[in-house]
């Protein structure tokens, strides 16, 4: 009943929000084109009454009388909402008509003054700002004004139906998939999504898509917390059976059964470092001479593997155990899934512009295709020789993670037979030269 409450809540809360930041600003947005086409309508509408009149101009000049004592227009019509002024070739003013009109309650009609040869006169036309428009223009203008503000609001109104329709919508979908999510926040997976529209699915394949991780996900911790209990247990048996040898004077309390039992501790020590790793913050970073670590490496595992290195020294700025982990990690996998007589590994590194590119080539026995996109997943085992091997399948994880945490990027190329590669290439690791 809670969560039903709450939930009904937040949908009213999302409703009020699409309406503040969609449908209200859409709306405003609506009024204000509306008031910009009237004004720009009655702006052009202007313009061209004012272009009308400057074509009648030739036949005003026509049909002006010039008197001494005054002046008068044979035309009717609306001559009388005109004014102008004459004046002779030396921009002399002779004639204003009407006599003291005001310049500012008049526009300009001709920015140049008209040229009547017969008279050689010039004439400047203006007429009344509030009488440039006709009783029949303005009227026109009137009704076009309401035509288009009732087609604006009959736009506004379809906009807010249907925005609120859009938005009904979307709640009725999350409140029909409530107990969906809810499903999938109690770990249950296998959820099937009640949607009617095409502008869901989408979201509805993100989410399947999701579950279907979050599953693969969930079974992989299982299957940790079971590998990782059982590799656990082995090594305590062995502690227990030997303590319990020496207990019942069975076995001898000697250094060789002390060392057995040391030798099982260091084995727990080091599968829970494994996963304490994922925990571990950063710490500080030390110069390193590639050449001579790889050594060391080469000979700390010549009794398990043959490595041939290729490189010069080069120099760089690493945590020491995070670089341990991820070249001891390689190693080892070559170690352990290679059914060769003699196991083999060149290792080459290289300065390539400012990156520096370390790889690792095997002659195991491979991986299949359809694993090697898992690989570098937490808790991911590629087969069942990885099971029983004292694996708990975060080694290579850690090695992505660390890669990553250093810029770099893990590349790994493998087929079942001829051995895997991999390709790590940490970027920008070296100044440009100028």
């Amino acid at each position: 009943m809670a969560l039903d409450i709450n939930l009904k809540l937040k949908m009213k809360k999302f409703k009020t929000v699409f309406f503040l930041y969609f449908t209200l600003p859409a709306i405003v947005a609506l009024i204000l084109l509306y008031f910009l086409v009237v004004s720009f309508f009655t702006y052009k509408f202007r313009n061209i009454m004012l272009e009308r009149i400057k074509e009648d101009i030739p036949l005003i000049v026509e049909r002006i009388s010039l008197d001494r004592s005054r002046i008068y227009i044979r035309m009717p019509g609306r001559t009388r909402d005109l004014a102008f002024i004459v004046f002779n070739k030396d921009r002399k003013i002779i004639k204003k008509f009407p006599k003291n009109f005001n310049k500012k309650r008049y526009i300009k009609i001709n920015k140049r003054p008209y040229y009547e040869p017969k008279r050689d006169l010039y004439f400047t036309f203006f007429v009344r700002r509030n009488r440039i428009l006709s009783g029949k223009d303005k009227l026109f203008l009137r009704d076009y004004t309401y035509y288009l503000a009732v087609i604006f609001l009959g736009l506004i109104t379809l906009f807010f139906y249907f925005s609120r329709r859009f938005s009904k919508e979307i709640t009725l979908f999350f409140r029909k998939n409530n107990k969906v999510f809810e499903s999938i926040a109690n770990g249950f997976y296998d959820v099937k999504m009640v949607n009617e529209y095409e502008e869901f699915l989408p979201l509805e394949r993100g989410i399947k898509k999701m579950c279907f991780y979050l599953e693969k996900e969930e079974i992989r911790k299982k299957e940790f917390i079971l590998n990782f209990s059982h590799d656990l247990k082995t090594p305590l048996t062995i502690i227990k059976g030997t303590l319990e040898g020496v207990k019942d004077k069975v076995l001898e309390c000697n250094d060789e059964t002390l060392n057995s039992m040391n030798e099982e501790i260091v084995r727990m020590e080091k599968m829970i470092e494994t996963v304490k790793l994922f925990g571990k913050e950063e710490k500080e970073k030390v110069l390193i001479d590639l050449l001579e670590y790889f050594k060391k490496k080469k000979e700390h595992y010549k009794n398990l593997i043959f490595i041939e290195l290729s490189g010069e020294s080069i120099y760089i700025f690493f945590d020491k155990k995070e670089l341990d982990t991820i070249v001891d990690n390689i190693i080892e996998n070559g170690y352990k899934y290679n059914s060769q007589a003699e196991k083999r590994m060149k290792i080459s590194f290289f300065q390539d512009g400012t990156d520096l590119i370390i790889s690792f080539k095997d002659n195991g026995i491979g991986i299949d295709e359809e694993h090697i996109q898992y690989i570098f997943d937490k808790f991911y085992r590629a087969n069942d020789a990885r099971v029983n091997d004292g694996s708990m399948g975060l080694g290579l994880s850690l090695v992505k993670e660390y890669v990553e945490k250093n810029e770099g990027m893990i590349e790994v190329d493998s087929k079942i037979g001829a051995g895997t590669s991999f390709k790590i290439i940490f970027f920008n690791r070296f100044k440009e030269e100028l």
